[in-house]
């Protein structure tokens, strides 16, 4: 990438593991977090535990198909 260093406190990279699960990164950085968490074993962790904690809110969403025609908007 640019060499932006990714964040290295724990509550940054705690903060940044949530954003990669919610998916509220934007594109650069979501790059940087996707080829950084093979070789940090601490945003690995942190990614991991935010995943579990979040899964079970998928439950409470009932599955639905997008409305017709939605991606030719």
């Amino acid at each position: 990438m640019n060499g932006t260093p990714l964040p290295v406190t724990d509550a940054e990279r705690d903060d940044m593991a949530a954003e990669w699960v919610l998916g509220t990164l934007d594109a650069r950085m979501a790059a940087m977090v996707g080829q950084t968490l093979a070789s940090d074993p601490a945003l690995a962790n942190a990614v991991a535990a935010w995943e579990r904690l979040l899964a079970p809110l998928a439950d409470l969403a009932p599955l639905e198909a997008p409305p017709t025609g939605l991606w030719q908007q």
